[in-house]
């Protein structure tokens, strides 16, 4: 029973420092070339004007009927 309690412990600490670790990188900073690339898509997304487009419009751009 000694051997079960020791292995929990080490067990439940190891778990403890991996959340601890998984949560440090999470904190981390994007590096700046996909921060780039999230704000490119972004601005991509806000001009998008298919909203706007007649109905035939837009089914000839989108192929379809």
């Amino acid at each position: 029973m000694g051997d079960f309690k020791r292995n929990e412990g080490s067990l439940m600490a190891k778990f403890e420092n991996a959340e601890k670790a998984a949560a440090g990188e999470k904190k981390k900073k994007a590096p700046v070339n996909e921060m780039k690339a999230a704000v490119d898509s972004t601005e991509a997304i806000r001009q998008w004007e298919d909203h706007m487009w007649p109905f035939e419009k837009l089914v000839e751009n989108m192929k379809t009927s």
